[in-house]
């Protein structure tokens, strides 16, 4: 189960990093969600090897992340917020309660 949420984690690290490498943000302010995409990449990179504190890196820095992209979109933010940060929110999310669950005697 926790590799459901970890790979739902690196798809979505793995579709922004697409899209920031082909350029999608290149212009005007989107320039700085290129420092949210490394971020995230780099949280998810650590929930695969420490999944405990990983969960809370993935939701803490989706919802940072998202936040940052809806306050930088022009038109929707809050559509712009859950496109960006659900992913994260879900993944993390889970991670935590699944390994919350398995402490528990």
């Amino acid at each position: 189960m926790k590799r459901m949420a970890l790979g739902l984690a690196s798809a979505a690290s793995t579709f922004w990093g697409f899209l920031w490498f082909f350029g999608a943000f290149a212009e005007g302010e989107g320039r700085w969600l290129g420092i949210g995409v490394l971020l995230m990449a780099l949280a998810t990179l650590y929930a695969w090897r420490r999944p405990w504190p990983g969960g809370w890196a993935l939701l803490v820095g989706g919802a940072a992340f998202g936040l940052l992209a809806a306050l930088l979109a022009g038109r929707r933010p809050l559509l712009v917020f859950a496109l960006t940060a659900l992913p994260y929110l879900l993944a993390g999310g889970y991670l935590v309660i699944s390994l919350r669950k398995e402490e528990e005697p």
